[in-house]
């Protein structure tokens, strides 16, 4: 029976690459991200006369540009804990085995196959005592992040140790109790339930608020340029990028510029009331509470958005902080 391998496909639509962010750590190459960011947005001298999704469109292919050309996609290394030494003896072991399939001579056979055996047993050594010594220096590589702080690291070490890549998906079952095998069967399944959790009617009776004693004086006016370098700064670098696709190194490299390239947009939002279709995405992530897992039921749903952390910053006042969360919706 042969077997063949299938590609596969993630169907969420979430980018697939990662940008090299952490050369932005470099006082050389920040300046020269900046220095392309700065040309690229200064040749875009007609978005005042665009629309909100298409303004956007424009900032994000700078952006993402500019990563691609100054600092390249990330490409994923595999350590190497096989010595040279132990790759040379496979490579003879190899050699052996070829010629133990060519022999004809059952005398020079069985000498051959002594040697094959032998040989096999030497490469079994070197790669145990590799593989110790590759957990020791990874063991020593996470009491160091350990003492530095960096636990980005030290976790990635742990889950190379305990091989645990990640979290595989469940089976769920729908309503009438059967089990849904397939992934399209799946993502059906749990847009069903969070939409059920999410979307409540409204309540039948409007509450009764009474109005205001005092008349608060708050700033309603667009979102000021030291406003948002503020909020910009505060975002966390490290994380993952967002459905743009946009790593938040990006745009904390230069606050200040990032900010002359979102105010005109912000500005825009807020006079046309509108928000570009990227800003109302997020990634829905399960996260598993006690009971039969199969059940939608004892999953706990939570959406991770980025730029609404950003605006919700700009808001002044409760009320308009209100008025974010209820445009995104």
């Amino acid at each position: 029976m042969k077997t063949k391998l299938r590609a596969f496909s993630d169907s969420s639509g979430r980018p697939h690459y990662k940008f090299n962010v952490q050369f932005l750590k470099d006082n050389g190459k920040r300046e020269g991200y900046n220095c392309e960011v700065r040309n690229k947005f200064e040749a875009l001298a007609e978005l005042t006369e665009t629309t909100v999704e298409q303004h956007w469109e424009e900032l994000q292919k700078t952006w993402k540009t500019t990563c691609t050309k100054v600092l390249g996609k990330k490409e994923r290394e595999h350590k190497k804990w096989l010595t040279p030494v132990t790759w040379a003896k496979i490579e003879e072991r190899g050699e052996l085995k070829q010629k133990l399939n060519r022999c004809q001579d059952q005398q020079e056979k069985d000498e051959i196959r002594a040697q094959y055996w032998d040989i096999n047993r030497q490469v079994k050594k070197s790669a145990r005592a590799d593989k110790r010594q590759f957990v020791h220096d990874l063991t020593d590589e996470a009491e160091t992040a350990a003492r530095l702080n960096n636990t980005k690291r030290l976790y990635e070490i742990t889950r190379t140790l305990s091989g645990k890549q990640g979290n595989p998906g469940k089976p769920v079952k729908d309503k009438s109790g059967k089990i849904i095998t397939n992934e399209a069967g799946q993502r059906s399944r749990w847009e069903e339930h969070f939409k059920e959790i999410l979307n409540r009617p409204p309540p039948p009776t409007a509450p009764d608020i009474p109005p205001a004693t005092e008349q608060l004086h708050v700033n309603t006016g667009p979102p000021t340029k030291a406003e948002i370098i503020k909020a910009i700064r505060k975002m966390k670098s490290g994380k993952a990028a967002g459905s743009d696709g946009i790593p938040p190194e990006a745009l904390t490299a230069d606050p200040t510029l990032s900010a002359e390239m979102l105010q005109p947009l912000l500005h825009k939002i807020r006079e046309q009331e509108e928000i570009p279709a990227d800003w109302k995405l997020g990634y829905l992530v399960k996260l598993p509470k006690k009971g039969d897992l199969s059940q939608c039921g004892n999953w706990r749903g939570k959406k991770r958005w980025r730029w609404t952390r950003v605006l919700f910053r700009l808001a002044r006042s409760p009320s308009m902080k209100v008025f974010v969360l209820c445009t995104w919706i």
